[in-house]
């Protein structure tokens, strides 16, 4: 992902409902950008098929290091545009996780979805994901929104 997706990136997000703008998303580009463990890569519409180069998808994940358990990779966001989800896509690009994290050492990928979008959970569930635990995700704000 570059700066010149960021567009492409905020529609994609506006689609799971992250209204967030231009500039705020190429600032966290920019933060995650300088971690060497993470990665934010778009998937671009095949110009030679057709289409006009565009990013299609969206991918961050990231190496995770923790006390607790064994070091694993971490999808963080996965989006897929609505007209093409159910085209192999997704899959693909998490085929391309597990590459990414076997070539690591890493032993798992774990990833978390909303508990409302049925249809990531069986996406993820037909790809031989299961749920590991149930938690809550807790959040105190420290500056105003």
């Amino acid at each position: 992902m570059t700066g010149s997706d960021v567009p492409a990136v905020c529609g994609l997000l506006r689609e799971l409902g992250y209204e967030l703008t231009e500039g705020e998303v190429a600032r966290r580009l920019r933060e995650v950008d300088r971690h060497p463990d993470h990665l934010a890569l778009v998937l671009e519409d095949d110009e030679e098929g057709g289409g006009d180069g565009s990013p299609i998808a969206f991918l961050h994940m990231f190496d995770r290091p923790a006390i607790e358990k064994p070091r694993e990779a971490v999808v963080q966001a996965l989006i897929v545009t609505e007209s093409r989800r159910g085209k192999g896509f997704g899959r693909a690009m998490m085929e391309w996780v597990e590459t990414w994290a076997h070539d690591r050492g890493l032993g798992s990928i774990a990833l978390s979805t909303q508990v409302h979008r049925g249809d990531a959970q069986v996406f993820y569930h037909r790809l031989g994901y299961r749920v590991a635990n149930e938690s809550r995700l807790l959040r105190k704000h420290l500056t105003p929104e």
